[in-house]
């Protein structure tokens, strides 16, 4: 047992630091890894260790980077479609992250900040399926900080990509007070 143990340890740790070939003594067999799956490997552990999205994303922020240095390094590889699949839940953590933390902002009525975070929001996750309540969201907020030009802005905005949106009736009654 104790053998095994050794033997999965050294494994383990020779793929994860040389990442090139193993000799053993117990097989009398090269273990090769290639560089893509080694990569892929890697990636793929940190996207393991990524937590949920309101904790620390640095392990899921490694996995991204990892898996996008995959795809342009090895764009030819029966591996990319499970990479952009994993990176597509990778980065939608990322996104909820961010829009919670703008909505908590939001929320606590610190309206700078808030909209700070929403306009970075909407410029990072463009076609994010929360962009109508960020951009709902910032009109509001330019609205609380008595920012005419800027609302009138985000207002228009606002009305060319959602004009069949229920806040649309809201915002209107807003343009109408100022």
């Amino acid at each position: 047992m104790n053998r095994i143990i050794f033997f999965v340890s050294v494994l383990s740790i020779a793929i994860l630091h040389k990442g090139c070939s193993i000799h053993t003594g117990f097989f009398e067999k090269k273990l090769v890894l290639s560089k893509d799956k080694i990569l892929f490997e890697k990636g793929k552990r940190y996207s393991l260790l990524s937590p949920n999205f309101d904790l620390d994303q640095t392990k899921t922020k490694i996995a991204i980077e990892t898996f996008n240095q995959f795809i342009k390094e090895y764009p030819d590889s029966s591996k990319v479609k499970e990479v952009y699949n994993l990176l597509y839940k990778l980065l939608n953590k990322i996104e909820k992250k961010d829009y919670n933390i703008a909505n908590y902002y939001f929320l606590i009525r610190k309206y700078q900040s808030s909209l700070i975070y929403f306009q970075d929001f909407i410029k990072n996750f463009p076609k994010s399926y929360l962009k109508e309540d960020a951009m709902y969201k910032i009109c509001i907020c330019q609205h609380k900080l008595s920012n005419r030009k800027n609302f009138l802005k985000s207002y228009d905005e606002y009305i060319k990509n959602f004009p069949y949106s229920s806040n649309v009736k809201k915002l209107g009654i807003l343009y109408k007070k100022l």
